[in-house]
């Protein structure tokens, strides 16, 4: 008798209850505390644009010409922290518009990032900065 009761407990893992065990797995998976893992990521695209008027576009002493510039410039921000390291990079690119002298967009890359990397913890950092 006692096999018999042993035997239908084994049941369990067998093939035919793949379902449960797979639902097991998930529920304790789960129940894990998610801040183990803590890791704060955030992307913000961002969009710009303005119309600035000059009454000396060429910055010119003796030629001064007025008129408008028009700028356009999308960007990106990512900041990240994890119990490691720490992440800040902003991106816009820029473009200029001067509708009252030449007729070329001029365009600008604006880049500011900052990092800090614990390699081996409370010992040796990396930092870098641009």
């Amino acid at each position: 008798m006692v096999m018999g009761s042993m035997g239908t407990h084994n049941n369990f893992f067998t093939t035919q209850n793949y379902n449960y065990q797979t639902l097991l797995l998930v529920f304790c998976g789960l129940s894990i505390p998610l801040n183990v893992f803590a890791f704060d990521w955030r992307l913000r695209p961002s969009l710009s644009m303005s119309e600035m008027f000059s009454d000396n576009l060429e910055l010119s002493d003796n030629a001064k010409k007025s008129g408008f510039v028009s700028e356009v410039a999308p960007g990106v921000s990512i900041q990240g922290a994890s119990p490691w390291s720490n992440l800040n990079l902003n991106y816009r690119l820029q473009g200029l518009y001067n509708a009252g002298g030449r007729d070329a967009v001029d365009i600008n890359h604006q880049l500011q990032f900052n990092s800090l990397y614990q390699a081996l913890r409370n010992t040796l950092f990396l930092q870098t900065s641009i």
